[in-house]
């Protein structure tokens, strides 16, 4: 006669104080604040070469379309690494 037990549940208890959410907002805030002083200090127009191309912009528009292409390589990177933890979890729970 083989009993199995039910499983564990692990309660968790938030913090008091400072939540982590604020802390997140204010660095966000801070940025913000730091790529606005930059953008109104570079509105002078540029030269661009990128391979065969040559083209003029306005220094802050070449700075925040480069800033959006690296916050989306990192959010693709992230979301790739994630997914593949998930992956080697799950064979490691069937292996087990």
């Amino acid at each position: 006669m083989s009993t199995t037990q039910p499983p564990v549940q692990v309660r968790t208890q938030k913090k008091s104080g400072t939540s982590s959410g604020g802390v997140k907002l204010v660095v966000l805030g801070v940025v913000l604040l730091v790529v606005l002083i930059f953008v109104l200090q570079n509105r002078e127009k540029v030269q661009f070469s990128f391979l065969f191309w040559d083209f003029g912009l306005a220094l802050w528009v070449m700075f925040v379309i480069t800033l959006v292409a690296g916050v989306l390589l990192g959010m693709l990177g992230s979301t790739l690494l994630r997914r593949r933890r998930r992956q080697d979890l799950r064979r490691r729970a069937k292996a087990a």
